[in-house]
This record gives structure tokens, C-alpha cells and sequence, in this order.
């Protein structure tokens, strides 16, 4: 089957697609110390919503760098390989566990947006 504008190695385009999720991961991450500077600025302590805002923002800044990570070992399996993909080593590229065991296909949904995990 030859291959044509709208048919492209899986491993190109999961690349791409990490490769795009870096560059998210940058922009949130420019965005991340802009807000510290204007929350740091009131002079006063952070409330328990402006806490969970920035644990928000960490952790998306987090799971996009790990999803980067996760495309980009799947990308380096062979593309020849016709079975089933070992999901063990990729699930390891990815350091925040509860997104590790949505990947895994172990968890459905992720825990309440309003959950506050101290770090």
C-alpha cells in the first residue's frame, strides 16, 4: 500500500504530536512563573483556591511533559511489529502516577479537579 498525504508512519506523528507537547509544556510553564509573579506581588499569603490554581498548573505542566515522554518511547517501538506493544516500559517514562495508570488502561478518570495534594 503506498502511502499518501493523509498516511504517515505512526512513529512520525506520534513524534510530531510530543514534540508539540514540549513546546505546550514551555508556553505553561512561561505561564506558571508569570502568575507566581503576580500572585507573589498581593504580599500576602496564598488562599487554599490560589494554592490549588498553582498545584493545577504544576500538574499540567507535569503530565504534559510525561505524555511527551509516553509518545515519544511508543514512537521508538518498531513499526513493524504487528502485535500487541509492551505498554510496561512506556508506562515507566511517565513519573505521576495516577496519569501512568490511565495510560496503563488501570483507571477510567482522573480523581475530582478540586482534590488538593500538598508537594
Amino acid at each position: 500500500m503506498a502511502a499518501d498525504a493523509t498516511q504517515e508512519p505512526v512513529a512520525i506523528v506520534l513524534s510530531r504530536a510530543a514534540t508539540e507537547l514540549r513546546l505546550l509544556k514551555e508556553r505553561l510553564e512561561r505561564i506558571e512563573h508569570r502568575l507566581e509573579d503576580l500572585y507573589f506581588r498581593k504580599g500576602r499569603p496564598l488562599d487554599a483556591d490560589e494554592i490549588r490554581a498553582f498545584q493545577d498548573v504544576d500538574l499540567v505542566v507535569q503530565s504534559t511533559a510525561a505524555l511527551a515522554d509516553f509518545l515519544e518511547h511508543v514512537a521508538g517501538i518498531p513499526e513493524a511489529y504487528e502485535g500487541n506493544i509492551c505498554m510496561r516500559s512506556a508506562i515507566k517514562t511517565v513519573p505521576l502516577r495516577e496519569l501512568a495508570e490511565r495510560l496503563a488502561g488501570r483507571s477510567d478518570q482522573p480523581g475530582p479537579a478540586d482534590d488538593m495534594e500538598l508537594f
